[in-house]
């Protein structure tokens, strides 16, 4: 999916693979934001196909990074509220 061309997203193919008589192919999701005076790349693994034998089959790849950002982002949003909690129920 294109936006003008500030915003791109899309699934692409990384290089195959060759392991014995294994083909494998990784694909990732790109977000791509683009100005004039620079911008950013976002990418994220999605799956891997592998081709053996004439069959085809595609692999989900769990994204453990963000998975862990995201843990951590709610490990950051409960503290405080844990620590307030705790510190109105002590008494003087």
């Amino acid at each position: 999916m294109r936006i003008g061309e500030i915003l791109q997203w899309e699934k692409i193919s990384g290089d195959p693979l060759m392991v014995e008589n294994t083909r494998l192919v990784p694909q990732a999701r790109v977000l791509s934001v683009r100005f004039p005076f620079g911008g950013f790349v976002w990418n994220r693994p999605v799956s891997i196909i592998i081709e053996r034998d004439g069959k085809r089959e595609t692999i989900a790849v769990p994204d453990l990074t963000l998975i862990s950002q995201i843990a951590m982002a709610v490990s950051l949003i409960l503290l405080p509220i844990v620590f307030f909690v705790n510190w109105k129920g002590v008494k003087k």
